[in-house]
């Protein structure tokens, strides 16, 4: 079995899971805003429980948004890097799909769920999927909105559906009851899926561990420039 590290920094917390033969470590920490000073630690203590070395990696998967911009992007240098010394290939894996992966992990009774990402303000970057015995299946993508989406009430009126992440103040009230905002992203439950993109011939060189974009994704605002005739 191929060894495979995942690394999961899209938001406050830091999740970290290595997989060595049947053996997988896994290292939680709530960072906050410090992940660029705490996480090469974590790693180097990841590293040492498994009594392995960074080059011992075949597959690296991380985390590749949406989600706080410095997070993502400490998400994907670390990938780099490690690929790099490893000569290991790479998985971007987006962070809404592990969060609802960790949900159907945790909350047996749901089998659909809405994944809400703080963006900023009142936007949220909104997705859903279903539980599947193969694992995971998409129905919306990752999408930024300030308003409930068309889709929404399509998925959170089934009875076993959950709504995942930190609810906006647009959120329809008959929906609060469904909300469960205390996950976090786990990144064990990366490594299923990091494992299926390399066996399927889907794995990136180190190039490809680059972080997701969503339309809308840059807080700017073009504006209009009036012509001046002298």
């Amino acid at each position: 079995m191929i060894n495979t590290l995942c690394i999961e920094t899209s938001g406050p917390h830091c999740s970290l899971a290595l997989s060595q033969g049947g053996h997988v470590y896994c290292s939680e920490r709530h960072l906050e805003r410090r992940h660029n000073e705490e996480l090469l630690p974590l790693l180097d203590d990841l590293f040492a429980q498994a009594q392995m070395r960074p080059k011992d990696v075949d597959l690296v998967a991380f985390g590749a948004g949406p989600g706080s911009f410095t997070g993502v992007r400490i998400a994907a240098s670390a990938c780099q890097a490690i690929a790099l010394v490893a000569s290991a290939r790479v998985v971007a894996v987006r962070s809404s799909w592990i969060l609802a992966q960790t949900a159907f992990h945790q909350l047996s009774v749901a089998h659909r769920a809405v994944v809400s990402l703080p963006s900023r303000g009142q936007a949220y970057y909104l997705s859903a999927a279903q539980r599947q015995d193969a694992g995971l299946r998409v129905t919306h993508t990752d999408q930024l909105v300030d308003a409930p989406p068309d889709w929404l009430s399509d998925v959170l009126d089934t009875p076993d559906s959950v709504w995942i992440g930190q609810p906006p103040d647009w959120l329809p009230k008959q929906y609060t009851a469904r909300c469960t905002p205390g996950l976090t992203p786990a990144a064990e439950h990366m490594l299923d899926f990091a494992r299926a993109e390399y066996q399927a011939g889907r794995s990136l060189s180190v190039e490809g561990a680059l972080p997701v974009y969503i339309e809308g994704d840059s807080p700017w605002r073009k504006q209009k420039h009036k012509s001046v005739t002298g």
